[in-house]
């Protein structure tokens, strides 16, 4: 494997932005009560603040930690409510139950319902109020607001198609980045600085707080489990064939709950799907590591105070479900190298449940502005019936796992996103060269793809990768950074780092300079090299008479020809759409 050792220079990590920030920005503002919020969402200083206050009353059973930077420059704060500990989060987590969950809110400051549900939730704990059975030795974490500037960029009016509250947050954090398509490109602070967290934390259980856009129907409260089948796992089976189940039975019938509505058209009535989060989305992200996740999505058009307390209610039925079942959950999924891992997962149209549903009657009446055909959903008629529901989703790729995975020390972005997370996950995992040595694996050279025209989320997205492998001997050098695929740290790096993957670094355009051609040719002064050539070796010489027969333009524009040869001699540049990541065997 070549010369290895752990120090390297990618291991420090910045912590927080300066504290006085909270003081300089006056964030101090009038307290917020959750418990009589009404039609309002606390602003970004009154969540401090009241988070503040709690770890001042709950001083040896709640901290109130800096998990790093955020792009708006106050730091991305994290409240617990733990045992006691004897050490600062994030260098000790022995003292932490090893039953976890996490709440993240405010992801989407527009869709405030988890801000409030959250605050009222960890007040009702901490005062004795709720009360759960089996939880002793429990830890619970809520992000009370995660996309800091999106919380500070405050309106009415933002999002058109919400009904309440009166003020909120904007959907852009202060990049214009949406924070729940960046959790694995990590392109914002936010997702390094929680990614890493969510990585030494290893929750048993992640929450992810929405409001919902899309048709209208009676239901107050729809959910997103994370696709069961996606994470491959007896988890995975746990979570979809227990847990979901006994949190539906706790969550009170008025909020008429029902799984997201993805519709197949544009009305209910047509069907809905799973929605097939991959690891750029929060709970994709926590699947990758075998976290079971739950993003919930109340109505956008029932009052704000209703979509409140069902969020609530999925919260506290969520946290008691799991703690009911704490003696039967599941170890994390182990994956090794030699297995095959599978990826890029779309909806099973093969496969259909029926679902009961209760749906408006949609019509088309007369646009008032335009006069064209315009849907309305008359809410004085209701329909129920079963409705086809393509619950489950499957992997239309595979490959084996290797045994560990060689990144140049020259993608420096690559390694800063990549080695913190194998690092939390497993702290032996990674590996710097010391010295310059040979190892045998397997490289792709990247034959087709497809770019997106318009730029999404900072990045023109690659999709539709093919590639072509080679068995090879590679010069490692010094610097350079091995990542041992472990059972805990393999599917990451194959998510990240095989190029056909959907929310591989390639797709994202992290490697994007080896797609360019730095050396080109003369025409007139390759002619005679080309010729040379093929005389030089017959063989490529037969294979260009064959080729030449396929391309009877070549006879008028010979730029073809001159390419053709060029790309099967020596002098073309090795390098040239060379995926420069190594597998190794």
């Amino acid at each position: 494997m070549g010369h290895v050792a752990s120090a390297h220079p990618h291991q420090s990590q910045i912590i927080g932005f300066l504290l006085f920030f909270f003081f300089s920005f006056g964030l101090k503002a009038q307290p917020f009560d959750p418990f009589s919020a009404g039609n309002t969402t606390p602003t970004y200083a009154q969540i401090v603040g009241f988070y503040d206050k709690l770890h001042q009353q709950y001083p040896t059973i709640t901290r109130w930690e800096t998990l790093g930077p955020s792009d708006a420059g106050f730091p991305l704060r994290v409240f617990l409510i733990v045992p006691p500990l004897q050490e600062p989060l994030g260098k000790e987590l022995s003292n932490l139950s090893p039953i976890r969950v996490l709440i993240n809110n405010g992801i989407h400051p527009g869709e405030p319902e988890g801000i409030n549900a959250s605050m009222r939730l960890a007040q009702n704990v901490l005062t004795g109020r709720l009360k759960w059975k089996n939880g002793e030795r429990f830890s619970l974490a809520i992000v009370p607001v995660y996309n800091i500037g999106g919380s500070l960029n405050r309106s009415a009016h933002s999002r058109a198609n919400q009904n309440g509250p009166a003020e909120y947050g904007f959907r852009g954090n202060s990049k214009n980045l949406d924070l729940n398509r960046d959790f694995i490109k990590q392109d914002s602070r936010e997702a390094q600085s929680l990614t890493r967290f969510i990585a030494y934390f290893k929750p048993q259980l992640f929450f992810d707080t929405h409001t919902s856009n899309g048709a209208d129907y009676p239901a107050t409260l729809t959910y997103i489990e994370t696709q069961w089948n996606k994470m491959n796992s007896q988890r995975g089976t746990w979570m979809h064939e227990s847990l979901t189940p006994a949190i539906l039975r706790k969550i009170p019938s008025k909020y008429g709950t029902v799984p997201y509505v993805n519709t197949l058209q544009e009305t209910p009535d047509s069907g809905i799907t799973c929605f097939v989060e991959g690891p750029r989305f929060a709970t994709g992200f926590t699947s990758v590591l075998d976290i079971p996740g739950y993003t919930i999505e109340t109505h956008m058009l029932k009052p704000f105070e209703d979509r409140v307390n069902a969020t609530y209610a999925f919260l506290e039925a969520g946290i008691q479900a799991l703690l009911d079942q704490r003696d039967s959950i599941p170890s994390p999924h182990q994956l090794r190298p030699k297995q095959h891992f599978l990826f890029n997962w779309t909806v099973d149209y093969r496969k259909k449940e029926e679902l009961k549903f209760t749906g408006y009657e949609a019509e088309m009446i007369p646009s008032e502005l335009s006069g064209a055909p315009r849907l309305r959903y008359n809410r004085s008629k209701t329909w129920t019936q079963k409705i086809s529901n393509y619950a489950y989703a499957h992997a239309t790729d595979s490959d084996l796992v290797p045994s560990g995975f060689v990144i140049p020390v020259a993608w420096n972005e690559v390694l800063e996103r990549i080695v913190p997370l194998a690092q939390a996950l497993d702290s032996s995992s990674v590996k710097w060269i010391q010295k310059d040595t040979v190892m045998l694996g397997k490289m792709a050279r990247i034959v087709d793809f497809q770019t997106g025209k318009s730029p999404y989320e900072g990045h023109y997205l690659h999709s539709k990768i093919s590639v072509q492998w080679n068995i090879q001997t590679q010069s490692v050098r010094a610097g350079d950074c091995f990542i041992k695929c472990t059972a805990s740290t393999a599917r990451l790096l194959m998510e990240t780092l095989h190029p056909r993957a959907n929310d591989s670094y390639f797709a994202w355009g992290f490697f994007d300079p080896i797609l360019q051609q730095k050396e080109y040719f003369s025409d007139y002064v390759f002619e005679d090299l080309a010729v040379a050539w093929l005389k030089e070796h017959p063989s490529l010489k037969s294979e260009f008479e064959a080729e030449k027969l396929k391309h009877p333009e070549w006879v008028k524009d010979g730029s073809g020809a001159l390419w053709w040869v060029y790309s099967h001699s020596s002098y073309y540049e090795k390098t040239h759409k060379l995926y420069p990541v190594l597998f190794v065997d």
